[in-house]
């Protein structure tokens, strides 16, 4: 099989994965909602821009696996070596592991991702953009909020990453490279994103952080920087205090935001995702990322699972 032909199949197979996410998820999640809210009465007001926690955790449940079953699916359709077992395989092309402790990576994405939006909403706050102020709800009623967000939102950072950078970034990097899946995978991102209703300044937001995470990856060799970064900014932004997420609010929030600012400063219905400030933070971030990897090349571990045969 020649190199050609061999990247060819590499594209697409990243584009299933892809194509699966844009048309077989929705299709799933729909179905899904339907039947929950019909059980259990689970339901969400998208005119409003008001998601419950319920809603957004069953659908990105199901994001996760169309994307682990399409992930699999082409895995076993690529060309495999008797040394490496399926699960090895698994692992390192869906950029889960690189046998290498992740609990680190994760942690410090984590940290990054709240000082990084703090940093934006203390801008607008310190700007007279922004104000909060807490919500009128008990301990008990608190608590409950913030860890069901906080596990809603830990499963969000980890199946929205690896979905999209998982193994649809690893093949289309085999097959195009680097900066060219970069570019399709962010496209593809803040393309669904705009879809669901987030606003045109909040899409380009999403696709400057997804830039961002993709070359997070290809700094530390694995999604666990990118998922922590991005569980903790959107379980800061939604559950701690209370702005915009994508242009939607979700139920459980500790603090009620007000915005009487520019949209193009403050991000308007967007929320911070849209913001100039948050546009020049990222920016920031994203030639840091590029200042480290200056004469780096994307990690590799194993050379079975990223050459071409």
């Amino acid at each position: 099989m020649t190199q050609l032909t061999q990247r060819g199949l590499m594209l697409a197979r990243g584009l299933f994965v892809l194509a699966c996410i844009q048309f077989l998820f929705p299709l799933l999640t729909g179905f899904v909602l339907t039947v929950a809210h019909a059980k259990f009465g689970f339901s969400h007001n998208v005119v409003t821009h008001y998601l419950s926690t319920p809603l957004i955790a069953l659908s990105e449940l199901v994001m996760l696996v169309v994307a682990s079953v399409a992930s699999a699916v082409m895995i076993s359709s690529e060309r495999q070596d008797a040394r490496f077992s399926f699960q090895s395989r698994l692992q390192f092309r869906t950029n889960l592991s690189d046998g290498k402790p992740s609990l680190i990576r994760l942690l410090i994405g984590a940290l990054s991702g709240t000082i990084m939006l703090s940093l934006v909403v203390g801008f607008l706050m310190l700007s007279g953009n922004l104000h909060l102020a807490p919500v009128a709800q008990s301990g008990t009623e608190l608590l409950y909020g913030q860890l069901g967000l906080l596990g809603t939102f830990a499963l969000v950072g980890f199946a929205e990453e690896f979905a999209t950078r998982g193994y649809a970034l690893r093949a289309l990097r085999d097959a195009i490279g680097f900066w060219a899946a970069t570019i399709v995978t962010s496209t593809f991102f803040a393309l669904g994103h705009y879809l669901e209703g987030d606003t045109i300044a909040g899409a380009a937001g999403i696709f400057e952080g997804a830039v961002f995470e993709c070359l997070a990856i290809r700094l530390t060799g694995t999604l666990a920087f990118s998922i922590g970064f991005h569980s903790a900014w959107d379980f800061f932004e939604s559950a701690i205090y209370g702005v915009p997420n994508s242009s939607f609010l979700f139920k459980g929030a500790a603090l009620h935001t007000s915005v009487t600012g520019q949209a193009w400063l403050t991000g308007g219905i967007a929320g911070p995702e849209g913001s100039a400030p948050r546009f020049v933070v990222y920016a920031i971030a994203i030639l840091i990322l590029l200042r480290l990897q200056r004469g780096l090349k994307l990690r590799t571990h194993n050379q079975y699972l990223t050459r071409f045969d």
